[in-house]
């Protein structure tokens, strides 16, 4: 009976060995296949890696010209808006000097109307000092040729 006992044990043994052998076989063989994989993916790692790099590379320059567009767009924006202001400020400068030009014209022209007012005035009391000169000299020698005549009446 030793030796049915020995069998019946080598095969409980063995139908256990097959149960572990059931479970183990397919993790080995699911271990070896993503050993396999990983394995393809370093013989590809240089690829992956490079295209990893141009990827990257790529990213940042589409993210550079799109900051460089929006600085540019800025700096435009900041321009335009200076010359406005430029714009605005020659505008009223040049209002400015033409309100100040229009004042001293205006002064100018007084000061020249007050000048010929006075110098009018001036010529009219010339006038009249000149008048009453004529008048006394016409006066005199209109006496004078009174008393040539009446002397040469008398004479």
């Amino acid at each position: 009976m030793a030796a049915n006992t020995s069998i019946a044990e080598k095969v409980k043994f063995w139908e256990e060995q097959d149960k572990i052998n059931q479970e183990l076989i397919p993790r080995v063989m699911r271990q070896s296949e993503l050993l396999g994989d990983h394995m393809a993916d370093h013989e590809n790692l240089q690829l992956i890696a490079g295209q990893a790099v141009r990827d990257a590379l790529e990213a940042a320059e589409e993210e550079y010209q799109k900051q460089y567009q929006e600085q540019l767009k800025a700096a435009q924006e900041k321009l335009q808006a200076q010359q406005k202001q430029a714009k605005a400020e020659l505008q009223r400068q040049q209002e400015q000097s033409e309100a100040e030009l229009h004042q001293h014209q205006e002064k100018t022209e007084a000061k020249l109307l007050s000048a010929i007012a006075g110098a009018r005035t001036e010529m009219a009391a010339q006038a009249a000092k000149t008048r009453t000169i004529l008048l006394a000299i016409s006066g005199a020698t209109t006496l004078l040729a009174v008393a040539s005549l009446l002397t040469a009446i008398l004479a």
